[in-house]
């Protein structure tokens, strides 16, 4: 029996000596068909492979280890139904994700990015209407890995966080958590932070009926999927000033189209798909993955 491998994740001694002598390990292309004996894979340490391969097609699979924090590719019902165990990267990308949105944040609310503007054209100019991010009040939405990570970041900042997920269990670093009524709510917030992921019941959420209840000149933070956002709506809203500020990682459509409106708004910070990126990671997501294939060998 085999373990797929996408070829550009170097696995580690640990990973390595784990599978060893229980596994052929064979490593592939993560975007595009697999060509080799699926009914020999039991295992696939991947991305995107499964948005190119058919999961129906590899009968003895019991084991996919994603290297993203997302699920949205993998049918997880038909792996439910066959006993497949389907793992993400856990809590590898919530650091750098958390020191993105706050460092977001305070470029926007500390007019840095109009500063960097000035500089680059050799201008003296200085900016009197300016904010900070003392005793603002946040609704992130989703309290897992990120938004926990968030929210213990803005605290730091003396914000007040509230956080919403489908239990309303208490999270730590949320002042409250809520998990119903999220429109009777969403008007007492400055900040709103998108980190929900992509399911039927998420997808194209943050929509005119949203913002209408949002209250007027919020920030807006998304960091999950792109699709959980009615673009054509967002914009709509911040030229009509209800969102006065935005920071967008995910898009609807990616890469963004260049005559996209959003590239024509001062206070809004766009970022290819890189909030995640940073040198701490596969440190990290080895350790994530050593454990995850440990329990099932």
């Amino acid at each position: 029996m085999k373990f797929l491998i996408m070829n550009n994740f170097e696995i580690s001694i640990e990973i390595e000596q784990i599978l060893k002598g229980k596994y052929e390990i064979e490593y592939v292309n993560d975007n595009q068909a697999y060509g080799g004996d699926k009914q020999c894979i039991i295992g696939v340490i991947c991305n995107g492979f499964f948005r190119y391969n058919d999961i129906k097609d590899f009968p003895n699979l019991k084991f996919i280890q994603l290297l993203s924090m997302g699920m949205d590719q993998i049918d997880l019902e038909y792996c439910k139904k066959h006993f497949i165990t389907v793992k993400n990267a856990g809590d590898t990308y919530a650091i750098p994700i958390a020191e993105y949105v706050v460092g977001a944040l305070l470029t926007l609310f500390r007019g840095i990015h109009l500063h960097l503007h000035h500089q680059k054209e050799k201008q003296w100019i200085k900016i009197r209407q300016l904010q900070e991010l003392n005793e603002q009040k946040a609704m992130i939405l989703g309290t897992g890995n990120i938004g926990r990570e968030i929210a213990k970041r803005l605290k730091a900042f003396n914000v007040y966080v509230c956080g919403y997920n489908q239990s309303g269990k208490k999270v730590d670093y949320f002042d409250q958590v809520i998990h119903q009524d999220l429109y009777e709510h969403l008007s007492h917030y400055d900040i709103v932070v998108c980190t929900l992921p992509l399911t039927d019941k998420t997808n194209q959420m943050i929509n005119d009926d949203f913002f209408t209840h949002c209250k007027n000149g919020i920030v807006f933070v998304n960091v999950s999927r792109g699709q959980l956002v009615d673009e054509l709506s967002l914009i709509r809203n911040m030229k009509q000033g209800k969102v006065d500020k935005a920071i967008l990682d995910v898009y609807e459509q990616e890469p963004l189209n260049p005559e996209s409106e959003l590239y024509t708004f001062k206070h809004c910070i766009l970022s290819p798909h890189n909030s995640y990126v940073s040198a701490g990671n596969y440190q990290r997501l080895k350790a994530i993955i050593a454990n995850n294939i440990r329990s099932i060998v």
